[in-house]
């Protein structure tokens, strides 16, 4: 069996003591071979041999048949192994288990400490070194700060952390890293070269997010740590500093600013020999020396003591080790492990574990310290001590106070309503909108602290050609940000590259922005029915008619006014001059009529003229004057996506990087490849002429729309950000040349909210979620899926809606919009208005004129003033033959208003 395992490759130093025949077995010039040997050329005697069986520290191999040879060989009493509990020890640790030989081990792995307590009659007295001791405290120390990810950094001073470092938090709800220091920072408070290695180990792990570090460290080792997280800047409340080192007092390393706690060794008073030369050097510390010193001295005295009674020689042959025929322990051994605990009991220097007869650990206590360093001022306080195996904090302070602080990074881009920044008076900044109370309710469920801060380019994040990312989702991605908050759409090619929490959004499509269209208004807007060429035509046939009427009348030989006779039984007389026909030629147009016929058959054709002409011109005028102002309040260039995509004068673009850019740019591209498919297949020479025939078409059997679309948008230069695609679509010229935006139904609904120049155009297409970005594999996934779902259970979302849309404070109030169920509006028709305002005031003005002139002119010829009254009311009923005819004689001869008059 032995010879199965003949030479291994060890990782460091070995050391093995046998008393009463001693081997001290270790890497040659190691500090603990030698002061071991230094230790026992103290306390040995003139009985006692020692024997050093030693490895090179480069080649680290070892024959395992001459250390079993050693072991079981020519012994005066039975062997007991002094173990320091290195690595390359298990496969001793094994041998030793296998000969049934007691097993004194200084320090063992973490895993054999948890075994220990739980195996029966074993041979294995275990003595925890201070490093042991150090990492037992950092586990405790740990539990009680609750912190849930660590990183564990040791120097070569803590080389017995090299059998347990990876496993110093096992069974804790911690995610860990345990890693040696870089071998430049060991030792060298003053190199340059240190502080660079320290740095560049420390942001390789703050990119894995990890925010708690927990170094053992020499005491020369502190500074040039303490001086790298400085250069970093990363003595902040997002990290979290914990040294633990083997002495209580902290050298100077004159570092301006840092805040760190410092667990340092404060040995008992029986532990510590009167030996001045016991003191810190490049190689061991004090705790250490004191430590291998008072271990040895121990062990010897203790078995001394306990095979004073006699020596019993072990019963194998010589061939054991070649054969592997390995016997039952001798009871002796059994008992002298027992004794050998007892005593060790009694060691005021070392201390019994609670848990196991034969586990003990080196009498050590601890106090840690708050440091602040400000401006090169050091400030520190005690905040607990490690005694009994346990922190007790002074004044019941919660350790969990000296944790880092959970504060995500969060990335966002300003787009109202989601994100809407605020500046202040003085300068600074801050946020709001619908995602920042997201955000704040997402921190009172899951209790963390956050950062807010603009993307740099201002954009969501797209793919670029070469392969990389843009936006929000690169800061996500090189874990410049924890989390990326805002109107981020989930995509495929993002969520090959990112995580995204469950929706906290509903369904959000694609679709147009535009400005609303102008409805020009005009108090005259029912003359504009008619062009400018037709209301001066029917002025002229209007002028025309009028004065037709009164030459038929003036002419007519049957005409009322030539031949009074004729019509004398007649109830109406009118008499057709120059005002009547006009008047008749007026009230003809209206539902009124135009009174009273011309009597004369060439008057009345005329009139039946006038009639049908004025019937079609005011029934087409009716009928399209209300179908005129309806069509002009309804009138849209453009109602729908392909409405945009068939017109020219208007132009059209989605935001750069934004989610609709890559819809348009996705489906043209699966345009394009269906068509180099169809093209393939058509060209194949392969295929049947048959098949190849049935491809042949006119026409191309695939939509290029998008491919069109995409190409346009490329040509209109998409806008960077919102304000600038508002601006383009607000800057239409008259002609009807404009913009159009391509965007998020929400973004555009809360523009048309906040604008009432804009409308949003057609239907929602390509509808997607909206979610949260963590970093690709990103355990806070899961902690914010579940508290958005807890939102979503008690409608804390809909509630958040509710706030930044229907209440929202700065929504603008916008005049009602017409509909064809509306009237026409005063701005349209209140010209007829004016027309009566204007009709009297102008008679008005008629009536003070008449009045005028009838009171001076017409006063001195008062029977020429009754009979122009009379002549004006065109009606005659003189009492007696004659006054009738002298009348019509003075009418005929144009004594009464003459017709140059008119």
């Amino acid at each position: 069996m032995i010879s199965t395992i003949k030479t291994l490759v060890f990782g460091s130093l070995l050391h093995f003591c046998l008393t009463l025949d001693y081997i001290i077995f270790g890497v040659e010039n190691s500090p603990p071979l030698e002061t071991l040997r230094r230790s026992f050329a103290k306390i040995g005697n003139n009985d006692d041999t020692i024997n050093y069986f030693t490895v090179n520290d480069a080649s680290h191999v070892v024959d395992l048949d001459k250390l079993c040879s050693l072991l079981v060989n020519k012994r005066k009493s039975v062997p007991v192994v002094l173990d320091t509990g290195h690595v390359s020890t298990q496969m001793a640790r094994l041998l030793t288990k296998l000969l049934n030989i007691p097993l004194i081990t200084l320090a063992a792995t973490l895993s054999e400490q948890i075994e220990l307590p739980r195996v029966k009659g074993n041979f294995v007295v275990t003595i925890q070194s201070p490093s042991d001791v150090q990492g037992l405290a950092m586990r405790d120390l740990v539990s009680n700060m609750n912190i849930t990810d660590a990183a564990i950094l040791y120097d070569d001073s803590y080389y017995t952390l090299d059998t347990s470092a990876d496993l110093l938090l096992v069974d804790l709800p911690v995610k860990y890293l345990a890693l040696r220091l870089g071998s430049t920072v060991y030792r060298k408070p003053n190199a340059t070269e240190a502080v660079e290695t320290a740095e560049s180990q420390f942001q390789t792990l703050a990119s894995l997010s990890i925010r708690n570090f927990i170094i053992f460290a020499h005491p020369l080792t502190v500074c040039p740590i303490l001086r790298a997280v400085e250069n970093l800047g990363m003595f902040t409340r997002r990290f979290s500093w914990t040294i633990f080192s083997k002495v209580r007092q902290l050298p100077n390393c004159k570092v301006e600013e840092a805040q760190f706690l410092y667990a340092g060794a404060d040995l008992k008073k029986t532990f510590l020999t009167d030996d001045k030369q016991l003191s810190l050097s490049d190689t061991m510390n004090p705790v250490d020396i004191a430590f291998w010193n008072q271990a040895a001295n121990s062990v010897v005295d203790v078995f001394r003591s306990t095979t004073a009674k006699g020596s019993t020689k072990l019963p194998w042959n010589s061939d054991v080790c070649s054969t592997g025929n390995f016997s039952a322990a001798p009871a002796e051994a059994k008992k002298m492990v027992d004794e050998f605990s007892e005593k060790m009991a009694k060691d005021k220097s070392f201390e019994r574990s609670n848990d196991s007869d034969h586990l003990f650990q080196v009498g050590m206590s601890m106090i840690l310290e708050r440091y602040s360093i400000s401006d090169g001022k050091i400030n520190k306080e005690e905040v607990g001590e490690w005694s009994n195996n346990e922190w007790v904090a002074e004044d019941e302070t919660n350790f969990t106070v000296y944790g880092a602080a959970l504060i995500y990074r969060v990335v966002v881009v300003e787009q109202a309503p989601f994100v809407v920044k605020v500046e202040s008076k003085n300068g600074t900044a801050t946020f709001e909108g619908y995602c920042i109370d997201l955000l704040k309710e997402l921190q009172e469920r899951l209790g963390f602290e956050y950062e807010v801060y603009e993307s740099p380019d201002g954009l969501y994040g797209s793919l670029a050609e070469n392969g990389s990312w843009s936006g929000m989702i690169k800061e996500v991605m090189e874990k410049k940000a924890d989390i990326a908050l805002g109107a981020l759409s989930v995509t495929a090619e993002r969520e090959t590259v990112i995580d995204f929490t469950i929706p906290y959004y509903d369904l959000v499509g694609i679709t147009i922005l535009m400005k609303k269209p102008i409805i020009p208004t005009s108090l005259f807007k029912f003359l504009t029915v008619l062009e400018n060429e037709v209301w001066g035509c029917i002025l002229g046939a209007y002028f025309l008619t009028s004065s037709i009427l009164w030459l038929f009348d003036r002419f007519s030989p049957y005409s009322y006014t030539n031949d009074p006779e004729r019509y004398v039984d007649d109830e109406e007389k009118r008499k057709f001059n120059i005002k009547e026909s006009l008047w008749f030629c007026m009230t003809s147009l209206t539902p009124q009529g135009g009174g009273e016929a011309p009597k004369h058959l060439s008057g009345r054709l005329v009139s039946a003229t006038w009639w049908l002409f004025a019937f079609i011109i005011v029934s087409s005028y009716t009928a399209n004057l209300a179908a005129f102002l309806t069509v002009s309040r309804l009138e849209t260039p453009v109602k729908s996506l392909d409405d945009l995509v068939t017109q020219y004068k208007i132009k059209y673009a989605p935001l750069e990087g934004s989610s609709a850019m890559a819809y348009f740019e996705r489906m043209a591209g699966i345009e394009n490849r269906f068509y180099e498919i169809w093209k393939n297949l058509s060209f194949d020479e392969s295929m049947p002429e048959s098949e190849r025939s049935e491809l042949a078409v006119w026409d191309y059997p695939v939509s290029d729309k998008y491919t069109k679309m995409w190409q346009t948008i490329q040509d209109n230069q998409m806008p960077i950000n919102i304000s600038e695609a508002v601006d383009r679509v607000r800057d239409m010229s008259p002609d009807g040349h404009g913009f159009a935006f391509l965007g998020d139904a929400t973004d555009i609904r809360y523009l048309v909210m906040q604008n009432c120049d804009l409308v949003m155009v057609g239907e929602e297409f390509s509808r997607r979620p909206y979610a949260l970005a963590v970093q690709d594999g990103s355990p806070l996934k899961d902690r914010l899926n579940e508290a958005i779902l807890k939102l979503l259970n008690l409608r804390r979302l809909e509630s958040l809606k509710d706030k930044w849309w229907t209440e929202n404070p700065s929504k603008a109030k916008c005049p009602p919009e017409a509909s064809t169920s509306e009237g026409i509006s005063i701005e349209n028709i209140g010209g007829v208005f004016i027309v009566i305002f204007v009709g009297i005031i102008l008679s008005i003005i008629v009536l003070i004129i008449e009045y005028i002139y009838y009171k001076y002119y017409h006063k001195e010829d008062g029977d020429d003033a009754e009979y122009a009254a009379s002549a004006s009311t065109t009606v005659a009923t003189p009492s007696d033959k004659t006054k009738n005819n002298d009348w019509n004689s003075k009418i005929m001869k144009d004594e009464i208003y003459p017709v140059t008059a008119w």
